[in-house]
């Protein structure tokens, strides 16, 4: 026994000897692909943020709002709504005082609204088919212009 634990020590010291230091990945820096928008990876974390209320949103029901998202370009946000299946967008070019501008009625893609997600003057909305299991549909419109 002692003998086959020496002989696994041997093979092993043996086997990570031949290993050189150019032989470890070291880990790398990615470009921000996005500009100044965002922090310097060597910027510590801060220990505190401030956040401030601006306004709030009413809604038709009490799940109205469930899954939010805001795009930059077009600076609307976008509202699922599970229950009614739409998603409401709000121009916040006035954070204060944000006015609705459209609603989306997704029913007809399936039985509710999943989730919304926005960027770069695209938004996709994801609709669950008509039983859980069944398969769903991603719809996908233009944030400025609300057309598919």
């Amino acid at each position: 026994m002692r003998r086959c634990s020496l002989l696994a020590l041997g093979i092993t010291v043996s086997v990570l000897s031949g290993c050189k230091p150019d032989d470890v990945v070291q880990p790398h820096t990615v470009a921000s692909t996005f500009g100044s928008d965002r922090a310097d990876a060597s910027d510590p974390t801060p220990s505190t943020i401030a956040l401030e209320h601006l306004t709030s949103l009413a809604g038709p029901g009490p799940v109205a709002a469930e899954i939010t998202a805001f795009d930059h370009v077009s600076q609307r946000l976008f509202v699922a709504n599970a229950t009614f299946r739409t998603v409401d967008a709000y121009d916040m070019r006035d954070p204060a005082a944000p006015e609705k501008i459209a609603t989306i009625d997704l029913s007809s893609f399936g039985s509710s609204v999943s989730s919304v997600a926005a960027h770069g003057g695209v938004v996709a909305m994801a609709v669950q088919g008509p039983l859980k299991t069944d398969p769903g549909t991603v719809m996908f419109y233009r944030a400025t212009t609300l057309g598919r």
